[in-house]
């Protein structure tokens, strides 16, 4: 709860991973009982890495006010299957990825979610920091040849042990993040040629 801007505790960008201030948000200790995460409205921002690994957590609510949602801020939430917000700066589509209002940053996905296929829109520019990790059930991406896709953020598809094909990455990738399939059980990644 509160009002304005949550403190941003860590300064990793959505390719490069920066250790300092992750876990130090003042409810860092409470992460192992956190079950559901609820964005107040008044709150105008997401802290980076506020709620990374919170892996008990099901659901996120993110309140009218939010505007911003800090890198890597909802990163690995292993059993969270609801990702929603009440604004006109978020939207989500049919399996809950959430993106920014105009799709060209994905923001997170669900990770509890059983769906085992998932194209990425055309129009996303931006995987964000972590969107993919820990998605257990994940076994095929797909990104069509029409995409707009520039950037892949730092360990984007960690840890999807069910990831086994991503089709295709294409030519207008310009930057991608270290580890972006650490720890997944990837066996195959098409890219374009140009």
């Amino acid at each position: 709860s509160g009002t304005g801007k949550m403190s941003n505790l860590n300064n990793s960008t959505e390719t490069e991973n920066i250790s300092d201030g992750a876990g130090t948000y003042p409810w860092a200790n409470l992460k192992d009982s956190i079950t559901n995460i609820v964005i107040a409205d008044g709150v105008t921002s997401i802290g980076s890495k506020a709620f990374i690994a919170y892996t008990n957590v099901t659901s996120v609510n993110i309140g009218k006010d939010v505007s911003e949602i800090g890198v890597g801020a909802l990163s690995q939430l292993s059993a969270c299957t609801t990702l929603s917000s009440e604004n006109s700066n978020f939207t989500t589509d049919a399996t809950g990825a959430l993106f920014d209002h105009s799709k060209t940053k994905l923001i997170a996905f669900p990770c509890g979610s059983s769906v085992e296929e998932y194209a990425i829109p055309a129009t996303v520019k931006v995987i964000s920091y972590g969107a993919f990790s820990r998605a257990a059930h994940l076994k095929t991406i797909t990104i069509p040849a029409d995409s707009s896709l520039s950037t892949i953020g730092y360990g984007a598809f960690a840890f999807t042990t069910a990831l086994e094909t991503v089709n295709v990455i294409p030519a207008s990738v310009e930057t991608i993040g270290d580890i972006p399939f650490a720890q997944s059980g990837v066996k195959y990644i098409y890219c374009a040629d140009k």
